[in-house]
């Protein structure tokens, strides 16, 4: 279930994705031409990633989040007991070379891009709510949940660092990139939006751009994605109400729920230098 659910919305959000693009540089056609083989590309090793983290694991399907926090621990530790094999290239040469291991623990509520390739990663414990349950309806809540994380590590390919990486997964070299041109210029002008935006909020310079990109178009692709689930899944047919809440409301208040956190002014201080 996890995993056509995963790829239901990596589909849609790809979808939503590509026609942002073709809307921002319908006129750069190489441009175009090389994020779309980006996106492409993406999906070729993701799936078997999710695959390979989920199917050989049995012990997984005992998890249980009205289980105490042991007992799943213990289950989650005999999990990254048994090491992934995966195929991880290097950063700056071929051929693909044998990479064994998981980049987090599973107990982690982590996710990762590798850039070269694009090869996404999840920790199994965010396939547990309130980020995710299979069980969940309207589907704008998968959206806003694992959707959102999913959205996140897309961007990576896309953002101030994964720009510079080609689609087969080579770094460029000199800091050149295949953004050239009029469209190199727009994305550096969104870099110092986001950045003056960053600033007038918390008074703050610097942070962690990387981040912010992909905090920030992330959650745009999130949306949009949904949209495009709406339209091309449900036909345009709007999803059911819950507790008198649309589908669209309760998608932000799933990304207010995943998002929240309590913590002290130290640290919120230093989340907020961190960027």
């Amino acid at each position: 279930s996890a995993l056509s659910d995963i790829e239901v919305l990596s589909h849609s959000i790809k979808s939503a994705l590509l026609e942002s693009f073709m809307e921002a540089y319908q006129h750069e056609t190489d441009i175009l031409h090389e994020e779309e083989l980006k996106l492409l590309n993406m999906s070729d090793v993701y799936p078997s990633t999710v695959a390979t983290s989920l199917r050989p694991y049995s012990s997984l399907s005992n998890l249980d989040a009205s289980s105490s926090l042991l007992s799943n621990f213990k289950i989650l530790s005999q999990f990254h007991s048994s090491q992934i094999s995966l195929l991880f290239p290097p950063l700056d040469s071929l051929p693909i070379v044998p990479f064994s291991g998981w980049p987090f623990s599973p107990q982690s509520l982590s996710a990762s891009n590798s850039y070269s390739p694009d090869q996404l990663f999840l920790s199994s414990s965010l396939f547990h709510p309130p980020i995710y349950s299979p069980d969940f309806t309207p589907h704008s809540l998968k959206f806003a949940g694992i959707g959102f994380i999913l959205s996140r590590q897309i961007l990576h390919a896309f953002d101030p660092i994964g720009k510079n990486f080609s689609s087969d997964g080579l770094l460029f070299d000199d800091d050149s990139t295949w953004l050239k041109g009029e469209a190199l210029d727009q994305y550096n002008d969104f870099r110092e939006c986001l950045a003056s935006q960053y600033y007038n909020e918390t008074g703050l310079e610097g942070g962690n751009e990387v981040e912010r990109f992909v905090d920030n178009e992330g959650l745009k692709a999130a949306w949009r994605g949904y949209e495009k689930y709406v339209e091309e899944e449900l036909e345009g047919e709007k999803e059911g109400r819950i507790g008198g809440w649309s589908s669209e409301q309760l998608f932000w208040l799933e990304i207010g729920q995943m998002m929240c956190e309590v913590g002290t002014e130290a640290y919120k201080e230093q989340r907020v230098e961190a960027g």
